[in-house]
């Protein structure tokens, strides 16, 4: 979690961090993870990466059953502000 925000780490190293955390946090059924990993991200950095954006969607949609969506409620909404849209951000089909 450290080397996603260290000023030292570069970009592209940055966004692969990311995907390796969402990857994990989705595979442990760590939601806490998923939101600290987006947690003062900017979205429409992140977003540009196709790899990041379906880790993103894939874990907004693997953790919407959960009884609290709050934290996925406010990194769709985030989401749709960079994107201007809410295509991207769709649940994939079940």
């Amino acid at each position: 979690m450290i080397l996603k925000s260290a000023k030292q780490t570069p970009e592209e190293d940055k966004l692969n961090l990311i995907s390796i955390l969402l990857f994990y946090s989705i595979k442990t059924d760590r939601k806490d993870i998923f939101t600290k990993t987006l947690d003062g991200v900017d979205m429409k950095e992140v977003l540009q990466n196709d790899e990041v954006k379906k880790d993103i969607v894939s874990g907004c949609a693997y953790f919407e059953d959960e009884d609290t969506n709050k934290d996925i409620e406010k990194i769709r909404q985030e989401m749709e502000s960079a994107t201007g849209s809410t295509n991207s951000v769709s649940s994939p089909p079940r």
